[in-house]
């Protein structure tokens, strides 16, 4: 990017300076020269940075350099854009606080990437603070803070928190840990309700089935009695046909004998 020799305020002085040296003398013409080099380096510093290989470095021709000091250049400018933006931009201003650093600290970045970069570290002490008052505002919680030593992790606010909780049952988290205190035992006398329930159900199962065993047995039984008797009549009747059939023979062989003799 090509710059000009001398910076459009350095030529208004030049110009200046000339005419005052015309008109008012040498002494006049004097002061306006010696005014060209701030003239000039505040142009350059009002462009910004314009190295294409560094975006936070100046690159000066020749007679700039002549004129200024090219080193001072960039610490010039970061300089003033932290304290611009320490000064007008409230988040890049509560974030410093916050972190108890000062304008130096932005660096040559933007604000978004100063913001970016600290944002990690600014919610971690932001999630201190607000663990910190929570456990002060509760009962014991001030005991249990002071407990914790200078800088407590976010753990150990978290397990204080915890143990005040516990200590004060009427509190809103411990009105959750005593309701799920309650919401358990009811469940366990539900599931104990079912179980019993459970027993006493296979208990008449069980009954039931060994009174159908019995009844089936003692169906069987009598089906096995009845069979015997059937066997013991139809015995007795087959013995009464045997002994007609053979009181019939006996009769048939007595009349042939009274025949025979008759005869």
């Amino acid at each position: 990017m090509p710059f000009p020799l001398i910076a459009p305020a350095g030529m208004a002085l030049l110009k200046l300076a000339g005419g005052t040296a015309a008109a008012g003398g040498l002494a006049a013409g004097a002061y306006g020269l010696s005014q060209i080099p701030e003239s000039i380096k505040e142009g350059i510093l009002s462009s910004g940075p314009n190295d294409p290989s560094d975006p936070t470095k100046f690159k000066t021709n020749p007679l700039q350099n002549l004129l200024i000091d090219e080193e001072n250049l960039k610490g010039e400018y970061f300089k003033r854009q932290q304290n611009d933006l320490y000064a007008n931009n409230s988040d890049i201003r509560n974030r410093i606080n916050l972190l108890g650093l000062t304008e130096k600290d932005i660096g040559t970045r933007s604000a978004g990437a100063f913001l970016a970069d600290t944002k990690e570290k600014a919610d971690k002490i932001n999630e201190k603070k607000d663990l910190a008052k929570a456990l002060k505002a509760m009962p014991y919680g001030v005991e249990l803070a002071a407990g914790l030593g200078e800088d407590p992790t976010v753990g150990q606010y978290n397990q204080a928190i915890q143990q005040a909780s516990e200590k004060d049952p009427y509190g809103a988290r411990g009105s959750l840990i005593e309701a799920d205190k309650r919401r358990n035992k009811n469940e366990t006398k539900e599931q104990s309700r079912y179980l019993d329930l459970m027993e006493q159900q296979l208990a008449n199962r069980q009954f039931q089935q060994s009174q159908a065993q019995n009844n089936f047995q003692l169906q069987m039984g009598q089906m096995g009695m009845n069979n015997r008797r059937l066997d013991i009549e139809n015995a007795r009747s087959n013995r009464r046909d045997q002994r007609e059939a053979l009181a019939l023979i006996l009769q048939g062989l007595g009349n042939v004998s009274n025949n025979l003799v008759n005869y």
